[in-house]
């Protein structure tokens, strides 16, 4: 795995694709409080679709209704919402690493689920095969600098 071409892809896909991502992260945000999680698991299916349906269009061009397109896969992703969010949670609480561990290994969970429709179980059972035979190193530390990324805006003061 090519860390600088995960990033060079992203940004070529954010950059054509700004506000509907903008919009799509704020329509995430609201729907996922506002559900009080319920919603949670479809809603990152939705997100999963609309990157995956983005790096294999040509023109990297996303979907905003592909965020919705995951509600037929209602209770696997719920399920597996719930199974990964309490240890990955407690992890990070706990220490940081162990979270960051467990969702280095379960990156490709949610993505196996909508583009192969896995089962709960085999998709993080999978998603732990991808991540140690292409290299946990990588990978790892791919989801601290996302991990640092997400974190960074708490860091300014108000």
């Amino acid at each position: 795995m090519d860390i600088g071409r995960c990033f060079n892809e992203a940004l070529d896909v954010y950059k054509k694709n700004l506000w509907p991502l903008v919009l799509g992260a704020l329509l995430f945000e609201v729907l996922f409080l506002c559900s009080l999680t319920i919603l949670a698991g479809p809603l990152i299916g939705g997100w999963s679709l609309m990157t995956i349906n983005a790096l294999r269009r040509k023109d990297r061009r996303v979907a905003l209704g592909d965020m919705f397109g995951c509600f037929n896969q209602f209770f696997t992703l719920a399920g597996l919402f719930y199974l990964t969010f309490i240890p990955v949670l407690l992890g990070t609480i706990l220490c940081i690493v162990p979270g960051l561990l467990l969702m280095t290994i379960w990156l490709f969970a949610s993505f196996l689920i909508v583009d192969r429709k896995e089962g709960v179980f085999s998709s993080l059972s999978l998603s732990q095969q991808l991540v140690t035979r292409s290299g946990f190193g990588n990978y790892f530390l791919l989801v601290v600098i996302v991990f640092a990324i997400s974190l960074a805006p708490s860091a300014i003061p108000y």
